[in-house]
């Protein structure tokens, strides 16, 4: 998603994951595309490498699940969106039923968790039915 961001976005477009292939990967693909607007960043998403009230949108797509803390990442990202900035969440519903056993968060518990550190939800969206897409802003 980071290149159709910097196609459409003129201003600086951070590419931040902790695992450096998936970095490798993306600015493998950016060297091809040649977006002058993408900067790589790997880090830790409990402590962005962003100042407070920084960033106009960041765009967590199934990664919060994989958070040891999800109130400490969404308090981390909160802190470093600009006021009226917005938190895009892509994840896999969390089914009762599921037999997968990799980590997921209902969208009930995100809900929850978006609302205790100050986030406003603004819009649901339903691709699917394993998947949501819940936007929030930063009041």
């Amino acid at each position: 998603m980071t290149l159709p961001a910097a196609e459409k976005k003129q201003g600086q477009i951070y590419a931040f994951d902790r695992d450096p292939e998936m970095l490798e990967l993306i600015e493998t693909k950016a060297d091809k595309a040649s977006p002058a607007n993408i900067t790589i960043v790997q880090g830790e998403m409990n402590e962005l490498p962003f100042s407070d009230a920084s960033v106009e949108v960041v765009l967590a797509s199934l990664v919060l699940h994989e958070a040891l803390s999800l109130e400490s990442v969404l308090e981390e990202i909160q802190r470093v969106l600009l006021p009226g900035g917005r938190l895009m969440i892509v994840e896999l519903e969390a089914f009762p039923s599921t037999s997968h056993k990799a980590p997921r968060v209902s969208l009930k518990q995100m809900k929850e968790a978006v609302r205790r550190v100050g986030l406003q939800r603004i819009k649901l969206f339903f691709p699917t039915d394993n998947f949501y897409i819940l936007t929030s802003e930063k009041n």
